[in-house]
Protein backbone atom coordinates (compact mmCIF):
# COMPACT_ATOMS: atom_id res chain seq x y z
CA UNK A 1 0.00 0.00 0.00
CA UNK A 2 0.93 3.36 -0.98
CA UNK A 3 0.95 6.50 1.11
CA UNK A 4 1.64 8.87 -1.15
CA UNK A 5 -0.82 10.49 -3.93
CA UNK A 6 0.42 11.42 -7.41
CA UNK A 7 0.09 14.72 -7.96
CA UNK A 8 1.59 14.79 -11.50
CA UNK A 9 5.36 14.11 -13.69
CA UNK A 10 7.56 17.38 -14.52
CA UNK A 11 10.37 17.00 -16.71
CA UNK A 12 10.02 13.21 -16.41
CA UNK A 13 10.02 13.52 -12.59
CA UNK A 14 7.19 12.18 -10.77
CA UNK A 15 5.57 14.22 -8.10
CA UNK A 16 3.87 12.47 -5.18
CA UNK A 17 2.56 14.23 -2.31
CA UNK A 18 2.36 12.32 1.52
CA UNK A 19 -1.38 11.72 2.48
CA UNK A 20 -0.66 13.57 5.71
CA UNK A 21 0.49 17.09 4.30
CA UNK A 22 -3.36 17.36 2.62
CA UNK A 23 -4.18 17.10 6.74
CA UNK A 24 -2.07 19.47 7.52
CA UNK A 25 -3.07 21.77 4.92
CA UNK A 26 -6.75 21.42 5.56
CA UNK A 27 -5.93 22.11 8.94
CA UNK A 28 -3.56 25.42 8.19
CA UNK A 29 -6.13 26.51 6.11
CA UNK A 30 -9.33 26.17 8.63
CA UNK A 31 -7.08 28.54 11.27
CA UNK A 32 -6.25 31.04 8.91
CA UNK A 33 -9.50 31.31 7.70
CA UNK A 34 -10.61 31.89 11.40
CA UNK A 35 -7.96 34.67 11.33
CA UNK A 36 -8.76 36.45 8.27
CA UNK A 37 -12.30 36.42 9.24
CA UNK A 38 -11.75 38.27 12.45
CA UNK A 39 -9.15 40.06 10.87
CA UNK A 40 -11.19 41.50 7.66
CA UNK A 41 -14.48 41.35 7.91
CA UNK A 42 -15.23 41.93 4.82
CA UNK A 43 -13.66 38.43 4.08
CA UNK A 44 -15.85 37.03 5.81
Amino acid sequence: MEAQIKVGRIFGIQIEVHYSWLFIAALISFSLAGHFGTAHPAWG
